[in-house]
């Protein structure tokens, strides 16, 4: 398995690895790439992820597409739904890349600000509305790349009679300050946002190091997955 950013689809190597004529003969290959949109300095340029599963199509792969999480795969199955997915589906990625700076508050105005038709304005405001600035704010986010759910699924559908390239969606940063900003690559946190998150992560950040208690969860997959790797 090897994780690339999309950015690395820039470069001409990545290309002919996919194309060489022995790749296609290769089971149990598997490339996750994270469709975060950015790169150390600048949004991605638009390029359609399908004319790029296309490509690897054509080259032999299976292509499996992981975009939209569960949280707002349900919003998109309500009344009005249907205009949030197309809004959020055609703008460019820059665009994308502000909302996740906007204001809760600010967000559905941003959305609804270019629709032209007045019942379909009708309709896509009634949809905000009863989602609330704050859910809206957590449905915009909600990408499949971040749900470890489906990307174990995912997993789970590869083809081991040949590679596989796994296209995720997700967001640099999701949860921090500096989300979708373009430089946050560059960008450091202040010390007391760095004590919230660390708090928000149930964690202390005098302790860096600490273990999982062994007694929850995480303590105990550790636990057992270093007994499996020990026998």
């Amino acid at each position: 398995m090897s994780l690339l950013s999309d950015a690395e689809l820039d470069e001409g190597a990545i290309w002919e690895a996919v194309a060489d004529p022995g790749v296609p003969q290769l089971g149990e290959l598997l490339w996750v790439v994270d469709l975060n949109r950015q790169s150390l300095d600048r949004v991605v340029p638009d390029i359609p992820t399908q004319r790029l599963a296309g490509i690897f199509e054509a080259a032999g792969w299976q292509v499996i597409t992981l975009k939209w999480g569960r949280l707002i795969n349900e919003v998109f199955a309500q009344a009005g739904g249907h205009h949030l997915r197309n809004r959020l589906e055609t703008m460019p990625n820059e665009e994308y890349q502000r909302l996740l700076r906007l204001e809760a508050d600010h967000l559905a105005l941003h959305l609804v600000e270019e629709v032209e038709d007045d019942y379909e304005r009708k309709e896509f405001e009634q949809l905000l509305s009863r989602l609330g600035p704050n859910l809206l704010a957590v449905a915009i986010r909600d990408l499949s790349g971040h749900d470890m759910e489906q990307l174990l699924a995912s997993f789970a559908q590869a083809d081991d009679q040949r590679p596989t390239v796994v296209f995720a969606y997700t967001i640099t940063g999701k949860g921090l300050p500096t989300q979708g900003h373009p430089y946050n690559y560059s960008t450091l946190l202040t010390e007391q946002q760095m004590h919230q998150r660390a708090h928000d992560c149930g964690v202390a950040l005098e302790e860096p190091w600490q273990r999982f208690a062994p007694d929850n969860e995480p303590g105990q997959a550790v636990r057992s997955t270093s007994a499996g790797t020990a026998a």
